[in-house]
């Protein structure tokens, strides 16, 4: 259960983020980012090795810009959003 932890706080905080996406005309939506966001963080933070906690810094930062736009309700949230994803995969296949 341990090692499943970290693929199971990943996989829920980015369905999180893709439902706020799909239901952003809904009142609850910056809501459900905020928390997908800040599930992201705790995977980073519990995945992180000795170097690796300041590359992943980036991409958290632009979910929580997209939160935060999302919040506000002016559209840069989408452009946040799309930056933090291909931080995202770009990180993941980095070795």
């Amino acid at each position: 259960m341990k090692k499943q932890l970290p693929n199971m706080l990943f996989a829920g905080g980015m369905l999180l983020v893709i439902l706020s996406a799909l239901a952003h005309k809904t009142a609850f939506a910056p809501y459900v980012l905020s928390a997908g966001a800040l599930t992201l963080v705790v995977f980073h933070y519990i995945t992180a090795t000795a170097g690796s906690l300041r590359r992943y810094f980036l991409p958290v930062l632009f979910f929580a810009a997209a939160a935060y736009f999302m919040f506000k309700g002016q559209n840069s949230w989408i452009l946040m959003l799309f930056i933090a994803a291909i931080l995202e995969v770009y990180y993941a296949f980095r070795k």
